[in-house]
Parts: structure tokens; C-alpha cells; sequence
């Protein structure tokens, strides 16, 4: 099949056709692992934002035991509880609570006797007696253990972010206090605002799951199986498209205040910058192949000039020797390539028939 075919065009074929081999392998391995440093850099900030959120939790929930601890401490707090004067209580405290709910979202405020009845409720003062031990863990906890316990707790109202204090006075358990932080959608409004990252915090106050609060157009990406199973500790990656715009999502669990699975965050991220990372490397490998192969291709046929001139050559002299043309010096003699020997040999073969000539001709003339 090939004997027709040039060899200069046989070399330029089998160059190109190597070259272009060579890309299409290492095009998919390149392109896999750009894919593979992209999802990378994707996971590590998602990774990084999830910690952030956990974080601003821990700090929420430190900050209000200090809260706490300084409103407790004031003169006569701890020796009116401990005297159960509910209003004289109040008349210390209330005015604080007031402050700290304007000033820094501070949404409640709440003493409870051992080991989690509610003595008063600063922030809905006509209700207090009842016994909230069924679903007040961190009360119960704080009293049983006479430890402080802060993070986010299921409760009535969904999860919230609390501070809870042991009282004692004059060396004697009287009770606990409580602060509670607002904790809800003003939370995630600031976190998508100040980081630009769209997130949504899922909880299951029955069967089903609900959205607490969110940031993410169209509320959440996840489907109620992917939210089980961030709540069971896997952790859900994904990435999806919301008008038009590229975005990578994480759902982690999210721990409550004794570090068991109480809710799942999903936070996303603009993944443009990723993307378009990609396309334009995308398109810079393929130029890359595409110049290597125009190079390859000139190499090639400078390749096969260089091998197939001097066999024209030699080709042309072959046919002026069959001419009778032997007196034409032979061109390529000097090279020590396999050109050079069948120079050489055509070179022989001239003189030898030149001799052969010679002889003929003297037999004739005698």
C-alpha cells in the first residue's frame, strides 16, 4: 500500500500522525489533573468556609458565656436568685438584658433552677414554672455537671446559639443562667455578605428536613437524601448551575453544643474563576498542539528533503550512466550515511562499466 506513496510523504504522515498521537494521549491526562487542582482548590475553600462558619458559631457561643458571666457577677444577682426574689431579679438584670438585646443581638435571657425549670424568662417575663428538661440539654448538663455549655441546641423554636452558666452563691448551686444569641437568618445574611458565599443551614425538627435559614437563589441545591446523608457524616460535593452561573456546593454536618450531628450546612461558591481557568487552559494546550504539530510537520518534510534530494539525485545520475553519461562525477560520495553508500556504489558501478567500455572498445579496434 505504501510503495506508492513518496517516501518524503511517508516521513511527513508518520511524524504528523506520531505527533498527533502524542497529544491525544496526553491531552486526557493533562486535562484530568487541571480537573483534579481545580476540584482541589474548590474543596480546600469550601473546606475553609465550613471551618469559618463553625468558627463564628464557637466565637458566638464563647462570647455569650463571657456575657453572661459579667451580667451574673454584678452586685446582688447572684444573692437574689439564690433568695428566689424573682422581681428583685429582675429589677437588676432586666435593664441589662434590654441593653444587650439592642446593642448585640442578644435574644434572651433566662434563669433556671436545677435541674432545668424555668425561674425567669427576661425575655417573656409572665411565663416561667415550666420544666424545660425534655429538650433544654445544656441546662440540664450545666446543672448536673456544674460546668458551663455553650453552642447550638435544638429547642421549641429550632436550633439556637446559647450560653449557659452555673450559679452559685456563697459557695452553694442556686441555679443557672442563660443567654441566648440570635442565631437565624440575620446570621447567614452576614457570613454570605462579608465571605460571598451563598449558604443554607438545613435542620430536622421531625421526619422531615427544613430550611432554618438561607442565602442560596432558589434555597437550597441539595435533595433530601444528600441532606441525610451530610447529617450522617459524609460529606456532599457537588456542582450545579443557578441561572446560568457556575457554582460548587459542600453540605457538612454541623455539631451541636456536645459535638453530636444536630444540623447540615451548605455553603457554595462561584466557581467562574475555576472554570474559566479551565476553558482558557483548555484552549492554551491545544494551541500548544496544535503549533507543535505545524512545527512537527516542518521538521518532517525538511526530514524527508534531506533523505529524499540526494536519492534524486543519486537517481539521476543512475540514468545518465544508463545514458552512457559515466564521465559525471557522482554526488554524495563523501557522506557516511547508507546515501553516502549508494553513492559509493553507484560511483563502482560507473567505473566499472567505464572499464568494461574500454575493454569492448580495444576488441573492437584490433
Amino acid at each position: 500500500m505504501f510503495s506508492n506513496i513518496r517516501i518524503s510523504v511517508r516521513l511527513a504522515i508518520g511524524i504528523a500522525l506520531t505527533l498527533l498521537v502524542v497529544v491525544l494521549v496526553m491531552l486526557p491526562a493533562v486535562l484530568g489533573q487541571l480537573g483534579n487542582v481545580s476540584a482541589r482548590a474548590e474543596a480546600r475553600q469550601l473546606d475553609e468556609l465550613h471551618a469559618t462558619l463553625q468558627a463564628s458559631v464557637r466565637d458566638a457561643s464563647a462570647s455569650a458565656l463571657v456575657t453572661i458571666t459579667s451580667v451574673v457577677n454584678a452586685k446582688g444577682v447572684t444573692e437574689a436568685f439564690a433568695n428566689r426574689d424573682r422581681a428583685q431579679l429582675q429589677a437588676l438584670t432586666s435593664p441589662v438584658f434590654d441593653a444587650l438585646k439592642k446593642n448585640y443581638n442578644i435574644s434572651q435571657f433566662q434563669f433556671h433552677l436545677s435541674p432545668a425549670t424555668s425561674f425567669l424568662r427576661l425575655h417573656d417575663l409572665a411565663k416561667f414554672g415550666d420544666d424545660l428538661s425534655g429538650f433544654r440539654a445544656t441546662v440540664v448538663k450545666t446543672n448536673e455537671l456544674v460546668q458551663a455549655q455553650s453552642g447550638l441546641e435544638s429547642g421549641v423554636a429550632g436550633i439556637g446559639l446559647r450560653g449557659v452558666i452555673p450559679v452559685s452563691h456563697e459557695g452553694r448551686h442556686v441555679g443557672s443562667a442563660e443567654i441566648g444569641v440570635t442565631f437565624g437568618q440575620g446570621f447567614f445574611d452576614s457570613f454570605s455578605s462579608q465571605f460571598k458565599a451563598p449558604a443554607a443551614l438545613h435542620i430536622r425538627p421531625a421526619s422531615d428536613f427544613k430550611i432554618f435559614a438561607t442565602t442560596i437563589p432558589g434555597k437550597t441545591t441539595l435533595s433530601p437524601e444528600q441532606i441525610a446523608a451530610a447529617l450522617g457524616g459524609q460529606v456532599i460535593t457537588a456542582q450545579v448551575k443557578i441561572d446560568g452561573q457556575d457554582w460548587s456546593v459542600m453540605a457538612k454536618s454541623v455539631p451541636d453544643f456536645s459535638g453530636k450531628p444536630i444540623a447540615v450546612a451548605e455553603i457554595l461558591i462561584d466557581r467562574s474563576y475555576y472554570a474559566t481557568s479551565y476553558r482558557n487552559t483548555l484552549l492554551q494546550i491545544l494551541g500548544i498542539g496544535l503549533v507543535s504539530l505545524l512545527v512537527g510537520l516542518a521538521l518532517a518534510w525538511q526530514l524527508s528533503r534531506s533523505i529524499t534530494k540526494p536519492i534524486e539525485l543519486l537517481t539521476h545520475a543512475a540514468a545518465e550512466i544508463s545514458r552512457g553519461k559515466i564521465e559525471e562525477k557522482i554526488a554524495g560520495t563523501e557522506r557516511k550515511d547508507e546515501i553516502g553508500d549508494l553513492a559509493r556504489a553507484l560511483e563502482r558501478m560507473s567505473a566499472s562499466i567505464k572499464i568494461a567500455m574500454d575493454r569492448i572498445r580495444k576488441l573492437s579496434a584490433s
